[in-house]
């Protein structure tokens, strides 16, 4: 490491504290990078290995309902089946390791399934993120930067493989998070979740502001599931419901229009 520069008598301690935490910061943001490089060799190099008929791999060995890494993996003996995703104290390494152990069998999955899993990790990363956030200048710069790394890998896969629209991947955007982890964990499990009548207003509510993001390119199939499942728990005279309709229309028109331009393909 270079020696720190010279403050003069305004720098002081205070100054050199900081072009310390700066280092650091960068330094962690690096290996970060380094360590998602890693990940993304060691998942292309299982899919050549795959494709090339040498067998398929860890990943690949057992079809799962969920692409999370909560199950077990084979013991290489013939014992118990052992954990597959190890205990780590610290939620963000969890969720990196969960990602990582999870990416390659996202695509033995449909598109629904998959935007429900991005959806699930990236509510988690924004949930640790205003945690984060809440402990100002107290947060570690490395969590910072793992955190960040996170970010990168979601956005990264979710533009690789084919997964719809993720709300949470969007900076501008805002909701409760534990509501919206809890959604996406039903949509994973097939199951309604437990949620208020309030939280479930508000929930789709926020679904429904997400449409108008700039970035946002309509798939019109999700617009109608959406408007179709808000208008169950949202007022009709709901501003955000209004706008919807208003400017997309009546979601049962707009299935019919989209199961007549099927039909003509």
């Amino acid at each position: 490491m270079s020696p720190a520069p010279s403050h003069g008598p305004r720098g002081g301690a205070s100054g050199l504290t900081r072009d310390l935490e700066r280092e650091v910061l960068a330094l962690a943001e690096k290996l970060n990078e380094a360590a998602d490089g890693l990940r993304r060799f060691g998942f292309i190099l299982g899919r050549l290995n795959s494709q090339m008929g040498s067998g398929p791999s860890e990943s690949h060995g057992h079809a799962h309902a969920s692409v999370h890494g909560h199950g077990h993996a084979p013991s290489s003996g013939g014992g118990e089946a052992r954990p597959r995703v190890p205990s780590l104290a610290d939620p963000i390494d969890a969720l990196a390791y969960e990602i990582d152990e999870a990416e390659q069998r996202l695509i033995g999955i449909g598109k629904p399934e998959r935007n429900a899993h991005l959806r699930a990790w990236a509510g988690r990363a924004r949930l640790l993120q205003d945690r984060i956030r809440a402990e100002g200048a107290a947060a570690s710069p490395m969590r910072r930067a793992a955190l960040r790394a996170v970010f990168g890998r979601l956005t990264r896969i979710s533009r690789e493989q084919p997964c719809g629209w993720v709300d949470a991947l969007s900076e501008q955007w805002t909701a409760d998070w534990e509501v919206y982890i809890k959604a996406a964990q039903g949509a994973i499990s097939g199951t309604k979740p437990d949620l208020t009548p309030d939280q479930e207003k508000a929930y789709y509510q926020a679904l429904l502001e997400g449409l108008f993001h700039p970035a946002r390119r309509i798939d019109v199939a999700e617009v109608v599931d959406l408007v179709r499942d808000a208008s169950k728990a949202v007022p009709a005279d709901d501003p955000s419901l209004v706008k919807a309709m208003t400017t997309f229309g009546n979601p049962e028109e707009m299935a019919a229009k989209v199961a007549a331009a099927r039909a003509a393909r």
